[in-house]
């Protein structure tokens, strides 16, 4: 590294006895600053540090008990006001007092706060003047003097402050050497570089009176140019005008020593504290990605329906294809075959079939996940927001969904085949497959498994309306248990005897039937019910923006507008001065009195929010102000802590065990913490804060569905520490009336549009993270609704191949005078029984479920579309059980009746 790589410079002085390390960026940064004054103890070099400041009014006075007899227009506190040229004074007392006030005063005079002059150093209650200076002041020593100067407050206004007490007049230096020395005073582009103090070119915000400048004045710029008038104390000037970016703006060593001063500079710099490090770009890439979001869990989420479907229609018929070949295995088992052996054979038999469809699924899974990228990237992009996914097929991935696929099928057959083990010989030849069943004294699985899942869901329910655990938390568990105790209760039913009665209707006939393959029954019960259970809960949980954005426990804390700036803003958009200092041309337009605008100091990371695929490792800060604090805004996720004691803990550190270094606290949306950090309370996230420094963010609260999705939220006294450089606000929250929304929008992009703002409600902002979820829980849907259909359709092909086999009944019920609207009747009670009682189980226990949801402001449950959703399904499952059952009835034979 070079010294200009730092922005640094290495000149000589006029009288080339002392070389001068300047900066490009005016403030020597304190990175630097540290190292030259390593550099110089290891080199036993003696450095003196210089600092600048332009200042406003010196005044004499006669006493330093009354400084307020001064004649200078600063007072403490004061806000400037921008004068003009064309002013009129009002009145000829005004215009002897300015006369007398020029008279009596200096303006506009550069001071020099230096660690030494000549070797010697001043207190920090003296002042030392040039013999320019003393004579214009009428000054000696001993003398007493004031100072008026601009400071620069953190929202970026001026306020003209004047010195707390007078300063000694200690030493008058000569019109050489440093009492005449311009090159201590850095360049600074329109004042410096000017032909005249009157061609002066302030920066925006810092007003020069310029009927005060005399002639005198302008014969001293014109000689000695930018050079100081005034000299403080080092440490006296440090605390006047010292700012977050320095109050060092060069260092003076001795001319001889240079070189070697410079070599040990560049040592002992580190890169890192100006910003300047090597990053593994890639390495880190590739870490975020592996720890991001893996897109085949979501796969498999999204497909869960489509999967359990075809593993329950998989096994409800292979259970039928094993129950109509009953006599084959009963000849196979009276032929010696041993249980073991059939079970075996069955397994074998449906393992080979599997084989051959994982293979083909296999090829087609490549098709189906092409497929699924592709809707990410036009229907559902607002999943990911981007359209840079690819189909990346690895043998791996390939290799594993065989297996699973297998183990899946395995798991269907032998469900399906598990009988065959327990079975009697003579049972299965005379193809009595109900006869071969386990003993029912030992079935009591169901009512124990009904009262295990209803006793722990109404506890949930009791403590969830008592508010003793999380509402959403309790209702969700109590639905699920709801919906496992009515399953089971549904078991029950279907196995209870019924007494025999004369007066059967053709619906209690198909109820009776229905009873029959109560396995069966139940299987197509049970994924008709999770599916809908499913689709209500995940409908119910699509968040909306709130309907009153002025909420400030809302997850917009009452801010209608949000600006983000590419370039700082440095002035006030709430002060004339502020936005004057901006540039704004309309200053005086009734829109910004009626708004209040939030600033926030920015660190401009890695966006942490869902749109994000990948996990970040440098977020994006903000620096929450303490009005934002102190006004209750947003609502937090979590009550521990306490209530309204979450902002306090932005501004305390802790202490981190595990290195003894302060830990800084922020505060986080709940979603991102959970999703997208992995953080839970209390945990720490690592950076490196701008000077290069490890630091770790510990996580004290979270917000819930709030628009800061994509920053962390710190407070502005520890952001300073941490980003120490960073100026102005990046960020801007706006408050304004409703109706002015859309003009003050329009305001500020024309007012601002040179430092690439970007503006939009806080509504919009809220409602494109929201979007992510919603279209995630879209596609887990719309998967979910195929799955249900799948399973729809699967009943209806059981149905068919159930009723071929059942032709002989069919026939006996022709045969005593059943016409075919009446067998189809029959048929179709029986299995819409099926259907509909999932539905209903389903949908009831998920409504339970979200009744929290449905009394929240952030979610909302489209009952429209969820009805005509379910109707959709119901209508689809009725109309392919009557194909089903008139492609079964179509041919009634006595053959048929003969086998009866």
């Amino acid at each position: 590294a070079r010294l200009d790589d730092y922005s640094l410079t290495l000149d000589k002085s006029p009288d080339n006895r002392e070389s001068i390390l300047n900066s490009s960026t005016t403030y020597i940064l304190p990175a630097v600053d540290r190292a030259a004054t390593q550099a110089a103890q290891k080199l036993q070099i003696p450095l003196r540090k210089v600092s600048i400041y332009l200042i406003n009014h010196v005044t004499r006075i006669s006493s330093p008990a009354a400084p307020t007899s001064s004649p200078s227009p600063g007072t403490p506190g004061r806000r400037v006001a921008v004068e003009t040229e064309g002013r009129g004074e009002g009145s000829s007392r005004q215009i002897a007092n300015r006369k007398s006030q020029i008279e009596n005063s200096l303006h506009y005079a550069i001071a020099a706060g230096l660690s030494n002059i000549d070797g010697e150093s001043l207190k920090d209650n003296q002042i030392a003047l040039n013999q320019y200076a003393a004579q214009k002041l009428n000054a000696k020593l001993g003398d007493h003097l004031l100072l008026t100067w601009f400071k620069r407050q953190p929202n970026g206004e001026l306020i003209e402050t004047q010195s707390p007490s007078p300063f000694t007049l200690a030493k008058i230096l000569p019109m050489t050497g440093l009492g005449a020395d311009p090159s201590l005073t850095p360049n600074y582009k329109g004042l410096t570089d000017a032909a005249s103090m009157s061609n002066w070119d302030a920066p925006a915000g810092l007003s020069i009176d310029k009927k005060l400048i005399t002639p005198d004045d302008e014969a001293y710029w014109k000689k000695y140019r930018a050079a100081p008038k005034l000299f403080l104390s080092l440490s006296a000037a440090q605390k006047l005008w010292g700012n977050t970016f320095g109050d060092i703006n060069s260092i003076r060593l001795p001319a001889a020593q240079s070189e070697a001063f410079t070599r040990e500079l560049l040592n002992q710099i580190n890169p890192a504290e100006l910003g300047l490090s090597f990053t593994p770009i890639k390495s880190q890439q590739l870490a975020a990605a592996t720890s991001g979001t893996d897109f085949a869990e979501l796969f498999v989420s999204f497909s869960f329906f489509v999967i359990a479907a075809a593993a329950i229609l998989l096994a409800m018929l292979f259970r039928l294809s094993v129950e109509q070949r009953s006599r084959q295995f009963g000849l196979l088992s009276a032929l010696g075959f041993s249980p073991k052996q059939l079970r075996r054979l069955a397994l074998a038999e449906g393992m080979l079939l599997s084989l051959i469809g994982a293979l083909i699924g296999v090829v087609l899974a490549a098709f189906y996940t092409q497929f699924i990228i592709y809707a990410l990237r036009t229907w559902w992009i607002g999943a990911v927001g981007t359209t840079a996914l690819h189909l990346h097929t690895l043998p791996r991935t390939i290799l594993t969904g065989l297996l699973s696929s297998l183990l899946i099928a395995f798991l269907a057959i032998f469900f399906s085949v598990r009988r065959l083990s327990a079975a009697h010989s003579a049972s299965l030849l005379a193809g009595a497959w109900d006869l071969a069943t386990i003993p029912k004294s030992k079935r009591k699985f169901a009512p124990t498994l009904a009262l295990a899942s209803l006793i722990p869901a109404l506890g949930l329910l009791i403590l969830g309306v008592i508010n003793k655990i999380s509402q959403s938390t309790a209702f969700l568990s109590a639905g699920s248990l709801l919906l496992i105790s009515t399953l089971a209760g549904i078991a029950i039913l279907l196995r209870l005897k019924r007494h025999d009665s004369p007066h059967l209707s053709i619906a209690s006939l198909g109820l009776r039937n229905a009873a029959r393959r109560r396995a069966r029954s139940l299987m197509t019960i049970a994924l008709i019910a999770f599916a809908s259970f499913t689709l209500v809960t995940v409908a119910s949980m699509k968040a909306t923006p709130p309907a009153d954005t002025t909420d400030k426990k809302s997850g917009t804390g009452g801010y209608q507008l949000i600006l983000q700036a590419d370039l700082p803003l440095l002035g006030d958009l709430n002060t004339k001065q502020g936005r004057d200092l901006l540039g704004i041309r309309d200053t005086n337009n009734p829109l910004w009195s009626r708004a209040h605008f939030t600033p926030m100091r920015t660190w401009a990371g890695q966006d942490i929010s869902c749109l994000n695929l990948t996990r970040p490792t440098a977020p994006t800060i903000l620096a929450v102000p303490p009005s934002m604090q102190s006004d209750d805004r947003f609502e937090f996720a979590k009550e521990d802590p306490p209530k309204n004691t979450q902002w306090i803990l932005l501004g305390k550190k802790t202490i981190d065990l595990r290195n003894t270094a302060p830990t800084i606290p922020v505060i986080a949306d709940d979603e991102t913490a959970t999703y997208i950090l992995k953080l839970k309370l209390n945990e720490y996230l690592p950076i490196t804060d701008q000077l290069g420094r490890p630091q770790n963010l510990k996580l004290v609260a979270t917000l819930s569905h709030s628009m800061f999705q994509s920053e962390l939220l710190m407070s502005e006294e520890n952001f300073l520490q941490l980003f120490p450089h960073q100026s102005g606000a990046g960020t801007v929250l706006i408050e304004c009336p409703p109706s002015d929304t859309k003009p003050l929008q329009r305001l500020l992009s024309s007012e601002l549009q040179d430092y690439a703002i970007t503006i939009e409600p806080t509504s919009d902002r809220l409602a494109r993270y929201q979007e992510v979820a919603n279209t995630y829980l879209s596609t887990f849907q719309s998967l979910g609704s195929l799955g249900l259909l799948l399973g729809t359709v699967g009943l209806s092909i059981l149905l068919l191949r159930s009723l071929i086999e059942r032709k002989a009944e069919l026939a006996l019920l022709a045969a005593l005078g059943f016409r075919p609207l009446r067998r189809l009747a029959l048929l179709l009670a029986e299995n819409s029984l099926l259907l509909i009682l999932g539905l209903f189980s389903g949908t009831l226990c998920a409504l339970i479920a979200i009744l929290p949801t449905l009394l929240s402001s952030h979610r909302s449950l489209n009952l429209t579309q969820l009805t005509l959703t379910l109707s959709a399904i119901l209508a689809t499952g009725l109309l392919v059980l009557t194909l089903a059952t008139l492609l079964a009835t179509r041919r009634i034979t006595p053959a048929s009746l003969r086998a009866e």
